[in-house]
């Protein structure tokens, strides 16, 4: 009896320390206070104890809007490396067309944040109208965030 409670007890805390170890996630591609003068902006980093079921989402939030945009959840390779595209050269993903202040942000979203942010992905590409959130879902984990600031694009040469 003796012998069963204590691996009994034992279980539970290893139980309860591998539940307490939070996830985790840096953006290493962007510098802080980028100025951005093209379209697209290729996102990197780096994450860890991301939940079973669990995935990490790059979000767009508008800074004078307070608005936020799902972009896409990324895989997060065995290493702990993600990226919003495979070339980095040319990035498709992570959109950003009209000047002003953003913030690109990843979170770690549980099963009922996934849901909310493909439906409002879904809803956006269907209709054409990118409203944005007015809040993330309860579930989505703040995890890191870059601030950037998008300019116009400068004119061609001759352009006038």
């Amino acid at each position: 009896m003796v012998i069963t409670a204590v691996v009994t007890v034992g279980l539970w805390l290893a139980d309860r320390t591998a539940k307490s170890v939070p996830p985790s996630g840096t953006i290493t591609s962007v510098q802080d206070n980028l100025v951005l003068t093209r379209d697209a902006l290729y996102v990197a980093g780096e994450a860890s104890d991301i939940p079973a079921g669990s995935e990490v989402w790059i979000v767009v939030r508008a800074g004078v809007e307070r608005l936020w945009y799902p972009v896409k959840a990324v895989n997060v390779a065995s290493d702990g490396t993600w990226r919003s595209d495979e070339d980095p050269n040319n990035p498709q993903e992570v959109l950003v067309t009209t000047p002003g202040a953003y913030y690109i942000q990843i979170y770690c979203a549980d099963m009922g944040a996934i849901a909310a942010l493909q439906k409002e992905k879904a809803d956006s590409l269907a209709s054409g109208i990118y409203d944005g959130m007015q809040r993330l879902p309860r579930g989505a984990r703040f995890l890191d965030e870059k601030p950037i600031r998008r300019t116009a694009p400068e004119a061609p040469a001759g352009d006038s």
